[in-house]
């Protein structure tokens, strides 16, 4: 399935399970819905106004981070909907067996708890969004190899990865990175992709400040 048939099950999913319950107007749970589906549609909607690459378009960084930041929030807020549906499943199925009827205040606190989830998936989205475009640590490991030749033992290779340049990269990053990568004075420096999202035309520069890199 493509990202553009996914998006209206995973809208649907979320509107079965915490718009319909709520006791606003049909127009108001609508609207709801609309939004979803908006933000579901993320890359869709941010490629129709900043083509032509799919994934990175050239739109400035505030509408990306915050697209970005209400998008993973969508899919978070998903996740923790359906495991509490599972465990309010579970709960409800004990209930009724031992009374033959739920709390007359049951879908009100299920309400609330879909509020709740919403908020606390909005806030870890915002804290996966500042961890995400941090720096990477460095990170050391002593990697031991059978039937290593002598020449090589003691070798200090590089490994930068997951790169993902694009126009929410500050080029100052980059700079550091390949600052810190040759303060370790590597032997052997290796880049694993993904090095780039976007075209040489626009990115091109800030990819060829990994010139800069010595081994």
């Amino acid at each position: 399935m493509t990202l553009i048939t996914i998006a209206p099950v995973l809208s649907l999913i979320v509107y079965v399970l915490a718009i319909h319950p709520l006791p606003i107007r049909w127009w108001g749970k609508a609207f709801a819905f609309l939004a979803i589906v908006c933000v579901s549609m993320k890359y869709y909607i941010l490629h129709l106004f900043g083509g032509p690459v799919f994934f990175a378009p050239d739109l400035p960084r505030s509408v990306l981070y915050g697209a970005a930041w209400i998008y993973a929030a969508l899919i978070a807020w998903l996740a923790f909907l359906l495991i509490a549906a599972v465990i309010r499943g579970v709960l409800a199925l004990g209930l009724f067996l031992k009374y033959k009827k739920l709390p007359q205040d049951w879908r009100k606190w299920g309400n609330g708890l879909n509020i709740a989830l919403l908020f606390t998936a909005l806030i870890c989205a915002a804290l996966g969004l500042f961890w995400g475009t941090c720096l990477p640590p460095v990170k050391e490991q002593t990697i031991l190899l059978k039937d290593l030749p002598a020449d090589a033992d003691g070798m200090k290779i590089a490994v930068l990865a997951d790169l993902h340049i694009d126009c929410t990269v500050q080029r100052e990053n980059i700079t550091e990175i390949v600052r810190r990568t040759n303060e370790l004075n590597p032997d052997l420096i290796v880049i694993l992709g993904d090095f780039v999202d976007g075209s040489t035309d626009r990115l091109g520069k800030d990819v060829a400040l990994l010139s800069g890199l010595r081994a």
